[in-house]
């Protein structure tokens, strides 16, 4: 086995490798001789980029862009400084076709009124599916067309123009530099540690809020069916509402089933999905915490890995997160990898029975897996004042650890912890501490983070407003801002509903209510929280 993961590991590394390289491209001018190939290029197939976010430059090193966020905007060429405004955001229609939309308004690239006149000045405008925000790209080396489905018109930067804010039309394709752009695909800002902060590339202080998502009412669990495109769709549109909450992280629980087809064989197809989820959340200013070997769903795990041994099982697991890792190594949008939600150390007397690994008071049947044992084999008392349960913890997080550093060196490796002391222990062996907080009040809240204070940063990387706990959706919001020092941000929960859907419910539940009232709450304090 140990041969063909190796192989399969291998395969991977040069598969994800030709996926992710630099797409920084450097200006060339076109010259006569590519006339006959700049001409082919619009009469052959179009070359689709991939999904993200784009700036896209002229010859002349000047972009296309839009001056404000209204509706119906023209669009124009200005020297690019890095805004917004200035960048767009690629989606594939699986048509041949893509809509292409401004990052920072959000409308479409759009040919006005439809038409199909000759120098007619694009402008952007809320995309509503028609042939005139549409298009393909043609393309040869590092060079290319953006053709309009309705017109069969090319973007054009009018005569040819080096003035800034010169207009951007369509025309017929000429084989010169006023017709070609040259696409650069943008990254997000690379986040890293500084003693007990996080910090952007700057070194300003990077304060999270976000959301864990994990369920979507389409389809349960967020690998559920997202082979079907309109599955995929939905999850796009999940990223876009998170993003208009306030989010600037997303937590993911991925499902080892879903990314594991045998103890050393990756499911090539789910990860290039999960590569999609990436854009989604790169398309929208989003980080990712990568959280791994979900086992959420008893029925779903496979009785090979079920039926493993503690040690098999961790040699698997470590399998997982060398193709993960693989796939997204060194990837800025990925802000963390958490190697399991809420792990557990068997530390009774007996062995847990073959089927069981859940640590959901050790009931097999449990509807949910959300906490697992790392070990079946018992781990009971204490040695020289410390828990026997504790050295498993140490040797499976290094293990695991161990596996995602032989292919990402840089990206923080870190476990989403139950709120009990002991596991603050563990820090030491992780890049920052995840503590799993869900308040009664105020005051017990404060000694919990204090305890888990260590000269690491400090994520709560899981909250919500269980009202009936003690603690509803405005004392969140106001414990949150009262005490927004004490950590370096807060992950709360979203279920794919909107505001508006929960507001529309008649009659509505009071749990809804608490929801509705706490994403009111998060959407609006959100600039707050993220402010250092």
């Amino acid at each position: 086995m140990t041969k063909v993961y190796l192989i399969c590991s291998c395969g991977l590394m040069l598969f994800f490798y030709s996926c992710k390289k630099d797409n920084t491209v450097t200006t060339k001018q076109p010259v006569q001789n590519d006339k006959n190939k700049l001409e082919n290029w619009v009469n052959g197939t179009g070359q689709t980029l991939s999904n993200g976010t784009y700036v896209f430059k002229g010859p002349n090193g000047q972009c296309f862009q839009v001056a404000t966020s209204n509706s119906g905007d023209p669009v124009q060429q200005n020297n690019y400084s890095g805004l917004a405004n200035q960048q767009w955001d690629i989606w594939d229609l699986g048509n041949g076709y893509c809509k292409i939309t401004n990052h920072s308004s959000h409308l479409a690239l759009d040919v006005k009124g439809n038409s199909t006149a000759q120098n007619t000045q694009l402008i952007q405008y809320a995309y509503n599916g028609g042939d005139n925000q549409q298009w393909r790209f043609a393309w040869q080396g590092l060079l290319y067309v953006l053709i309009n489905k309705h017109s069969n018109l090319v973007i054009t930067l009018n005569n040819n123009s080096k003035t800034q804010f010169e207009k951007i039309t369509q025309t017929s394709f000429k084989a010169d530099s006023a017709h070609v752009w040259i696409p650069q695909m943008l990254a997000l800002p690379r986040i890293s540690i500084s003693g007990k902060k996080f910090v952007d590339q700057n070194g300003t202080e990077f304060k999270l809020w976000g959301v864990n998502y994990v369920q979507n009412p389409h389809h349960s669990l967020m690998e559920d069916n997202w082979d079907q495109p309109a599955i995929m769709q939905s999850i796009g549109s999940d990223f876009q509402y998170m993003k208009f909450l306030g989010c600037n992280i997303v937590r993911l629980q991925l499902q080892y089933n879903k990314y594991m087809t045998g103890p050393a064989t990756p499911n090539i197809p789910n990860i290039q999905r999960l590569l999609q989820i990436v854009n989604f959340a790169k398309q929208n200013d989003i980080h990712l915490i990568v959280t791994g070997l979900g086992a959420f769903r008893p029925a779903d795990q496979p009785a090979w890995y079920t039926n493993m041994t503690d040690a098999q099982r961790w040699s698997a697991q470590a399998n997982f997160w060398t193709a993960i890792s693989t796939a997204l190594a060194n990837n800025p949008t990925i802000f963390s990898y958490d190697l399991m939600n809420e792990p557990v150390v068997n530390s009774g007397n007996n062995a847990l029975t073959s089927s069981n690994w859940s640590a959901d008071g050790t009931n097999v049947d449990s509807a949910n897996w959300f906490g697992q044992y790392i070990t079946r084999q018992p781990y009971p008392g204490s040695t020289n004042g410390i828990n026997n349960w504790e050295t498993p913890m140490h040797k499976w997080i290094k293990q695991l650890s161990a596996a995602i550093r032989a292919k990402d060196a840089t990206t923080p490796i870190t476990v989403g912890m139950l709120n009990l002391p002991p596991f603050a222990d563990f820090t030491v062996d992780l890049d920052y501490t995840s503590m799993h907080l869900y308040p009664k009040d105020a005051a017990s809240a404060t000694a919990n983070i204090n305890a888990w204070s260590t000269g690491k940063p400090l994520l709560i990387e899981e909250t919500w407003p269980f009202w009936f706990m003690g603690m509803d959706a405005n004392a969140l919001r106001d414990y949150c801002l009262a005490n927004k020092s004490l950590t370096t941000g807060w992950v709360s929960q979203f279920f794919g509903k909107t505001i508006d859907q929960y507001q529309n419910e008649k009659p509505q539940p009071l749990d809804d209510f608490n929801t509705m009232t706490w994403f009111k709450n998060f959407q609006t304090i959100a600039p707050v929280m993220k402010t250092p």
